[in-house]
């Protein structure tokens, strides 16, 4: 027997504001005909909007070439995987994907993954970013009951996606391509700012040194490193498929 994969979601901001739409099989539609699955009563809504299926295991957003478009945490999109706690945006209307329950679940796994315990997670109603936070995402981070409240736009970037499977040759080569000629401009990146990071005037005085360069602060510095690994861990674990 096969399983049918469910989905939750709940209306933030919009014109449905505070609608919940749980446990609702894939693949649906998302729109404002009858025709939908999920239907919003949102003007700038196309009629038929969006879709989302379950392919290999993953569910994936497709936007239907819909007029004004769909942002998956802020980003504009065509199609893209959706995890827990994601935001999607189209319209005047956000949903977030999930429970409450289930987005809790999702911040605690992501806290045990940290080797130091938790450290990947960025404290948000401690930053600066908290004052300009959307009501909404202030409401649903303060119902969450968690000891560290994370911004759920962020939730998708804590960890790297995995590389796609069942890739034939022409595909593999493209990926090949374009993660080579990421890690390599990377690479230009990090060479050119490695006299610039260690300069003892940048670091003290956290100021455009001279010559036109910009200064990173180390936390920034180590997301740039963490991207080259990361980008370099991609190319070696092809050689698997």
């Amino acid at each position: 027997m096969v399983m049918v994969r469910k989905i939750t979601l709940r209306v933030l901001d919009g014109p449905d504001r505070g609608n919940e739409f749980q446990d609702f099989p894939l693949p649906l539609k998302i729109g404002r005909e009858g025709g939908n699955t999920i239907l919003l009563n949102d003007e700038r809504v196309s009629r038929y909007h969006l879709n989302i299926l379950e392919k290999n295991g993953k569910i994936l957003l497709a936007d239907c070439n819909s007029t004004n478009g769909t942002r998956l945490n802020g980003e504009t999109v065509m199609a893209a995987e959706i995890h827990i706690g994601d935001i999607i945006s189209l319209g005047r209307s956000v949903l977030i994907v999930g429970t409450q329950q289930e987005i809790t679940k999702r911040l605690e796994l992501l806290d045990s993954s940290s080797p130091k315990g938790g450290g990947v997670l960025r404290s948000f109603m401690e930053s600066d970013e908290w004052e300009d936070a959307p009501p909404q995402l202030k409401a649903e981070l303060a119902s969450l009951g968690v000891a560290e409240k994370i911004s759920l736009e962020n939730l998708h970037r804590l960890l790297p996606p995995s590389l796609p499977e069942g890739l034939n040759i022409e595909q593999f080569a493209q990926i090949s391509d374009i993660l080579l000629y990421y890690l390599i401009r990377i690479r230009m990146l990090v060479n050119a700012s490695i006299p610039y990071v260690t300069s003892e005037k940048a670091s003290k005085n956290n100021k455009v040194p001279e010559n036109n360069s910009v200064t990173l602060n180390y936390a920034d510095w180590q997301g740039l490193l963490e991207l080259y690994a990361q980008t370099a861990k991609y190319l070696r674990n092809l050689k698997d498929y």
